[in-house]
């Protein structure tokens, strides 16, 4: 596990597994890039599916919403599962990842259970 000032980050069987720290309730630029800069560095270039833990996330600014719609960002990133147990964090995690330009798989989950079996029952069809 590797622990950053945004997030605590893991690999557990191909799925890289990233919590927002608790403190931070909104992503802005500087942060959204240290999140994906945590990813970018488990990653290696190799391909891995993501659960995204923004549980306490209540508000992601223009800047970073801007940012996370660059397709290049997670190019090795086949699906993303987020972690999103009240109304606010699944609002925002939709409106910083589902655009029409991301063609990685999104889908918001309440619990862990349910996006890895999601993440599971997707790589069996791709």
């Amino acid at each position: 596990m590797s622990i950053n000032p945004s997030s605590d980050i893991s690999i557990e069987n191909n799925t890289i597994i990233q919590i927002i720290n608790p403190d931070i309730k909104e992503i802005n630029l500087e942060i959204a890039k240290s999140l994906t800069d945590d990813v970018v560095a488990i990653s290696k270039n190799k391909e891995y599916l993501l659960i995204f833990d923004m549980n306490r996330v209540t508000y992601a600014n223009s800047d970073a919403r801007i940012y996370y719609r660059n397709t290049d960002l997670m190019k090795n990133i086949k699906a993303i599962a987020v972690l999103a147990e009240n109304e606010t964090a699944k609002l925002v995690a939709k409106v910083i990842f589902y655009s029409k330009k991301n063609f990685i798989p999104v889908e918001v989950f309440k619990h862990k259970s349910d996006a890895l079996e999601w993440l599971k029952n997707l790589s069996l069809v791709h």
